[in-house]
């Protein structure tokens, strides 16, 4: 168990702490870039390690991410105009371009010097697989963008997704790489208000033994993904009487139907009690939104 303080060493991402510095210092996904599909449309609030800001598309294409308040009166610019390559705040209509820089205000007289110094924090963005990436780190120290495998696939070759989870991000990878609960959170049950003919869901017989099989509570259930597991592991592992790999599984249904199968041909063998090894190529990636929240994108390959 952690003491209060190393908690606080681990999940505290905000500016200025350890693990934020450590953030700070990688690409950091932080929308889909079909949550900004067009130019000048709707602005998109971000938080992403602590920092409140907001993300639109201008008018080239490109996606700007810069701090969501105004520098005249602290307004939210989420509900800015997004106009000729700016945001323009809807209270005094001063504008800021995907750099942060004050590029009009409409009621004063063009003085360079006062825009220059009534500039927003912003942070440089790229577009990859689908992904709108961030980096939030010292310039001088700017890495180049992770070289994942999914993103260097069409479109039609791949999907992304992501969900809110509230808890903090190193919870979020725990429960990722927990494989205990799988035989028990996501095995189907019995629903009483369903009618009996309509109770079960279409799996639930294969995978009743993980239910009803006091043995499971000894064996490990290992699951493998597609981005990690090597040409070698997987002939390893096709050698195991008790092991099923699956690549191009795209969510839980899915991959629950392609090992139905498996499942009920290890129910019929009495095979209850053996390992259980299963590769999907996909991946997830916990990304800190604050201390008691995370967003987790799932990112994989389709075939």
């Amino acid at each position: 168990m952690l003491s209060a303080d190393d908690d606080a060493l681990l999940t505290q991402t905000g500016p200025g702490t350890s693990m934020g510095t450590l953030f700070r210092r990688f690409w950091v996904p932080v929308l889909l870039s079909r949550e900004v599909p067009e130019p000048d449309g709707a602005p998109v609030r971000v938080t992403v390690l602590g920092e409140e800001l907001v993300a639109f598309r201008e008018t080239s294409g490109r996606v700007g991410l810069i701090d969501r308040r105004c520098a005249h009166r602290g307004a939210d610019l989420f509900f800015g105009r997004n106009e000729d390559c700016g945001l323009r705040c809807v209270y005094h209509g001063w504008k800021f371009d995907a750099d942060g820089g004050c590029v009009d205000i409409p009621t004063m007289a063009r003085d360079e010097g006062l825009r220059a110094r009534v500039g927003l924090t912003s942070y440089p963005t790229r577009e990859h697989g689908e992904m709108v990436w961030a980096y939030l780190g010292p310039p001088e120290h700017e890495p180049p963008l992770p070289a994942l495998e999914f993103a260097a696939l069409p479109p039609t070759h791949r999907f992304v997704s992501k969900k809110l989870q509230e808890c903090n991000w190193a919870q979020s990878c725990e429960g990722a790489l927990d494989t205990a609960h799988f035989s028990f959170l996501h095995t189907p049950l019995e629903v009483p208000d369903i009618p009996p003919a309509q109770r079960r869901h279409p799996f639930a017989n294969a995978t009743r033994w993980m239910r009803d099989d006091p043995a499971l509570r000894r064996v490990p259930v290992v699951v493998y993904t597609g981005a990690e597991i090597g040409s070698a592991d997987e002939s390893r592992l096709r050698g195991l009487d008790s092991v099923v790999i699956v690549k191009g599984a795209h969510s839980p249904e899915q991959l629950l139907a392609a090992t139905a199968g498996f499942l009920r041909r290890v129910t019929a063998e009495g095979c209850c009690g053996r390992d259980i090894a299963i590769a999907a190529s996909c991946r997830r990636a916990a990304c800190p939104l604050s201390s008691r929240a995370s967003i987790a994108y799932r990112i994989g390959t389709k075939e």
